[in-house]
């Protein structure tokens, strides 16, 4: 299982990353352009590490506060709900018996 959701997150970060890449690239040649929001959802759709990579290698919208707040908002999400699924992963194999909540 841990393989799958591993390989679901390179695939959808390299989407992003390459999504970022692309409309840079479209950019300088004037052709038409991947839109913001098609851009924002990728960061969201499990890509936040691909959409903040892609924006400091291609230097491409760094100085859109949507696409920046966008990048860290959705890679806090993503890794508070990675931190959520570990817990529960440990403690339903019995390892966090310790750490109680109330």
């Amino acid at each position: 299982m841990i393989y799958f959701i591993s390989a679901v997150l390179m695939i959808m970060n390299l989407r992003s990353f390459i999504l970022m890449g692309m409309d840079k690239k479209r950019s300088i040649e004037n052709k038409y352009r991947i839109s913001e929001a098609q851009l924002c959802k990728s960061a969201w759709q499990l890509g936040s590490v691909g959409f903040i990579l892609g924006m400091k290698y291609f230097r491409h919208k760094t100085l859109k506060k949507s696409f920046i707040w966008t990048g860290r908002l959705s890679l806090l999400t993503q890794l508070i709900m990675v931190a959520i699924s570990i817990f529960f992963y440990l403690s339903s194999k019995g390892i966090i018996e310790s750490f109680s909540v109330l």
